[in-house]
């Protein structure tokens, strides 16, 4: 049987040639980010709790057709609100 001797400087070769591969292989990991909208900053902006509607024109109108007796609502509308507020998603 004829075995052959490995010199060192084969496996000190071996061995660097496998640290140099691994080197190269090792990456950086992405690193998560975060982009807000336009219209998402916009919305952020607003303070809803100073956000008025001014509506006394509009009940001011409603008011004079009621006293007038030319205000007239479909029973279907009242129907569904009335159902709507009964199920807890309307006021």
């Amino acid at each position: 049987m004829d075995v052959k001797s490995i010199g060192v400087n084969k496996v000190v070769n071996l061995y660097s040639d496998k640290s140099k591969v691994q080197r190269v292989h090792k990456v950086e990991p992405k690193k998560d980010t975060l982009e807000i909208s336009p219209l998402a900053k916009k919305l952020s902006s607003l303070d809803v709790d100073n956000f008025k509607i001014d509506r006394t024109e509009e009940v001011e109108i409603i008011r004079k057709k009621v006293k007038e007796g030319s205000y007239n609502v479909k029973s279907e509308d009242i129907a569904k609100k009335m159902l709507e507020v009964m199920k807890g998603r309307g006021v």
